[in-house]
């Protein structure tokens, strides 16, 4: 999914929280061998969910088999989680 190491994020997910919830994000990386090893689980990912309205975001390590993947850019997505989903024009919004 990513480059090297400080390149922006490309893959697009979808989180999911259970039953139907999910909450957009973007991978940062895929090996992050510190919390991989605490969790026990080499499939943890870091994925960066930003915030609406530019408030900042935070970092999930989530494992891979709880991500969907998501085929529109990165910009893209921001565009759609930052305005909440509300500006029109939006790829399958509005």
């Amino acid at each position: 999914m990513l480059g090297e190491r400080g390149q922006d994020a490309k893959q697009v997910v979808l989180v999911s929280l259970g039953g139907d919830a999910r909450i957009p994000g973007l991978v940062t990386a895929e090996q992050v061998s510190s919390i991989q090893a605490a969790c026990n689980d080499a499939t943890m990912v870091a994925v960066y969910i930003p915030f609406s309205y530019q408030l900042g975001g935070f970092t999930v390590f989530v494992p891979r088999n709880l991500l969907q993947k998501v085929d529109i850019s990165a910009p893209q997505a921001m565009e759609i989680i930052l305005s909440a989903a509300m500006a029109k024009g939006q790829t399958g919004v509005g």
